[in-house]
């Protein structure tokens, strides 16, 4: 697997190539950084009661598509309630992102869900062996009432770098409801990494070649 990123001004390309194939192509401009992954406090601007939805202000110029049927807890909102959400989707012509409440946050090697309170492991991960070690770390580690992902880089890590990633997870959460404290609906609360940095976070795993980075400041960065 190569790992190939392209960095102009105008743009960043991503390119992960396996077995010289293509299998995925990312494009992102300064003035349109992707939603997705972002994390912001809303306000409900309208109820879809027959859909079990709602649209939600999140401060863009069209407003998140929130649909709350697949929530466990039966969660009803309001007109004019303040909500925590996480852009899933990104909009597409007329229609606004699609939005869910159930919050992620990802690192190197887990990701964090203080919504869920489940232990979840990559698929990608085949050995059972390591499957169990880890599924055991991730327990050891999970803080009480939340849930958290292990990640495919996972492989092969030591219970001192998941614990790191996890302490990380955790005061990002920490400040992102410090922020959700402090501000005003709609406002932005979490915004995920630039694209050549989410490069290396989400596809560099053992099986991975070569990375190839032509712009020195993203390759400091990354």
């Amino acid at each position: 697997k190569r790992l190939i990123a392209n960095v102009i001004p105008e743009e960043t390309r991503l390119a992960v190539v396996e077995d010289g194939e293509l299998i995925e192509f990312s494009v992102e401009r300064p003035e349109s950084p992707t939603l997705v992954g972002s994390v912001y406090k809303g306000r409900v601007q309208r109820i879809l009661p027959g859909m079990q939805a709602a649209f939600v202000d999140i401060g863009q110029e069209k407003n998140a598509f929130l649909y709350t049927g697949d929530q466990k807890d039966g969660i009803q909102l309001h007109e004019g309630q303040d909500v925590l959400i996480q852009i899933a989707k990104e909009g597409f012509g007329s229609k606004g992102p699609k939005a869910t409440l159930e919050i992620i946050l990802p690192g190197r090697h887990l990701a964090l869900s203080p919504s869920n309170h489940k232990v979840g492991l990559s698929r990608r991960i085949e050995n059972e062996s390591e499957r169990e070690r880890l599924r055991i770390l991730a327990e050891t580690l999970c803080p009480d009432k939340m849930g958290v992902i292990v990640r495919t880089a996972a492989e092969g890590a030591t219970e001192e770098e998941l614990r790191h990633d996890m302490e990380h997870l955790q005061e990002i959460w920490r400040q992102l409801l410090a922020r959700y404290q402090r501000s005003n609906a709609p406002a932005l609360l979490y915004r995920d990494l630039d694209l050549a940095v989410r490069m290396v976070r989400d596809y560099f795993t053992a099986d991975t070649h070569e990375v190839i980075v032509d712009d020195p400041y993203a390759y400091q960065c990354i």
